[in-house]
């Protein structure tokens, strides 16, 4: 039988090939990419288009990492890695949208532009990880914000959230060490290039990217069901649940108020002479006039409307 020598080894262990793990890297990028916005297209979902837009500008900045000769040098490195940073927050920006924070993604655009220019001010003309500490520490700043927003996700989102944020948080941890090991010996010590240079960086990036999309489409589809079943119980003019679904809460009320030994009662309303407003003021008065009352009646009597 012949012996495996193809395959590296360094010092007895066996060594990645970083073109090899930079091109599968891409192809699994690529493929999540078309997985990701046919799901985007289906469900509309804010953190699936949030995912979408970090796999798209992790594929550029990857790629464009890989014209770090010294031909591209001056320009590519510090574009890949504000494409990268800016990839890594759009994460956090798909996390935050599953927990229902939007708000205005300003750190996305400041982080790219602080990795962009701390790479630019060292020496983008030599050096390939010109402005690598600001990069991995942004990096780092990304992941763990992400892993947060998705850890302390609303509680019927626990579930689908505990993987992914599993997941980042050791992708997080991972650029911690990179990042501090980075700081000791450079990206020449042996002990960077071995442990977190680009190969294994890139599988540690590979199993992230594999498990975030796994769960983003879960969690896209969690989210789709449950505007449609919030549709489907509540009128759609007040907002108060339809007379099904407030037929199966009042069967539920009974027993709970037991359990919690508690009490509960049932009101009736009418609005008088409510006739007399669509006929001398219009249906849109009418209406006007009926989501006042659910208003009120939301207000006074809590969550069970």
């Amino acid at each position: 039988m012949s012996s495996l020598t193809a395959f590296p080894w360094q010092d007895g262990v066996a060594a990645l090939d970083p073109l090899s793990v930079q091109v599968c890297l891409g192809i699994v990028t690529v493929t999540l990419l078309i997985l990701s916005g046919a799901s985007y297209r289906r469900t509309r979902s804010a953190s699936a288009g949030w995912w979408c837009v970090s796999l798209l500008l992790l594929m550029a900045g990857r790629s464009t990492l890989l014209f770090c000769d010294p031909t591209w040098l001056a320009w590519a490195c510090h574009v890949g890695m504000a494409l990268m940073v800016a990839g890594v927050f759009c994460i956090w920006a798909g996390a935050r949208a599953v927990c229902g924070r939007e708000g205005h993604p300003w750190p996305i655009p400041v982080a790219a532009g602080i990795a962009a220019v701390c790479s630019f001010l060292e020496n983008p003309f030599t050096d390939l990880w010109s402005g690598g500490f600001a990069y991995l520490g942004l990096m780092l700043a990304g992941m763990t914000m992400a892993t947060v927003e998705f850890w302390f996700a609303p509680s019927e989102r626990a579930r689908a959230t505990r993987l992914v944020a599993t997941t980042a948080g050791l992708t997080a941890a991972y650029f911690l060490a990179r990042w501090l090991s980075y700081a000791a010996e450079g990206a020449a010590g042996e002990d960077f290039k071995r442990y977190f240079g680009p190969a294994p960086a890139g599988v540690v990036f590979l199993v992230l990217l594999i498990t975030a999309s796994f769960s983003m489409s879960n969690l896209s589809h969690e989210q789709l069901h449950d505007k449609l079943r919030r549709r489907a119980e509540k009128d759609h003019l007040t907002g108060l649940l339809n007379r099904g679904a407030f037929l199966d809460l009042a069967g539920a009320v009974p027993s709970r108020a037991e359990t919690k030994a508690s009490g509960a009662a049932l009101i009736l309303a009418d609005l008088d002479h409510f006739k007399a407003i669509n006929d001398d003021y219009g249906h849109a008065a009418g209406d006007a006039a009926l989501k006042a009352f659910a208003k009120a009646c939301s207000a006074s009597i809590g969550p069970f409307l």
